[in-house]
C-alpha cells in the first residue's frame, strides 16, 4: 500500500478527534511528510483581519479552507506503523471516575490518538511514547514508564502497544481517543471499548 493512502487514512482518526458534532478544527498533510499539521488561518490572524475580502489563501493540494471558520488543532502526533487496510475509525469519549483505569493488552491492533480534555491521567505505556502537551512541546517516554497527562496533552498509542490509563486524582479525568481498528477476518465491525 502506498505511503499516500496511509496518511490519508491516518489524517481520518485526527479528523475524527476534532468531533463530529461541531467540527472544532481540520487536519492537512503536507506533501510528502507524515506529521498532521493545522490548516488555515490561527485565531489571532483572524482578529486581525477586517473585512474577508482581504483575506489572502494560500492553499496547497488537499488542504481545507477556512472562511469564517476558526480551526483548533486538539491532538497530533506520528504514525509509527499503520494497521491493514480495510480498517474501521471511531471517536470516543472516557470518563474515568477517581480510582478507575483502563487496562489494555500489549497487542492491541490499534492505533489510538488520546487527548486529555480535563483532569491529570497517569499513564503507563508499553513501548515508548511521545506526549505532546497542551504548551506544543514534546516529552518522550521509555516504555514502561509511568508519567502523567493533563487537559491539553495528547500521544499517539501506536499498533500493537498497550498499557494502562489511571485516574489517580479526586476529579473525573476525560478523554477523547481516536482508533484505527482493522477489521480482522470474521470479526463484526470495531466497538469502541469503554
Amino acid at each position: 500500500m502506498g505511503r499516500t493512502k496511509l496518511i490519508a487514512v491516518a489524517a481520518l482518526a485526527a479528523v475524527a478527534l476534532l468531533g463530529a458534532a461541531a467540527l472544532m478544527g481540520a487536519v492537512a498533510l503536507p506533501s510528502g511528510g507524515g506529521r498532521l499539521l493545522a490548516a488555515g488561518p490561527t485565531p489571532d490572524t483572524l482578529a486581525t483581519r477586517q473585512a474577508e475580502s482581504e483575506v489572502q489563501t494560500v492553499r496547497k493540494e488537499g488542504e481545507s479552507v477556512f472562511v469564517g471558520a476558526t480551526p483548533q488543532l486538539l491532538a497530533a502526533g506520528a504514525v509509527p506503523a499503520y494497521p491493514p487496510l480495510p480498517a474501521d475509525i471511531a471517536l470516543q469519549r472516557v470518563r474515568i471516575a477517581p480510582g478507575g483505569h483502563v487496562d489494555t493488552p500489549g497487542d492491541d491492533p490499534r492505533l489510538v490518538l488520546l487527548y486529555v480534555e480535563r483532569g491529570t491521567l497517569t499513564v503507563r505505556n508499553t513501548v515508548a511514547a511521545v506526549v505532546t502537551r497542551a504548551d506544543g512541546s514534546r516529552t518522550a517516554m521509555p516504555a514502561g514508564m509511568t508519567f502523567t497527562m493533563g487537559a491539553g496533552d495528547a500521544y499517539v498509542s501506536p499498533v500493537r502497544s498497550g498499557g494502562e490509563l489511571r485516574n489517580a486524582g479526586t476529579a473525573e479525568v476525560s478523554l477523547l481517543a481516536a482508533l484505527l481498528v482493522p477489521d480482522l477476518p470474521g470479526t463484526p465491525p470495531a466497538t469502541p471499548a469503554p
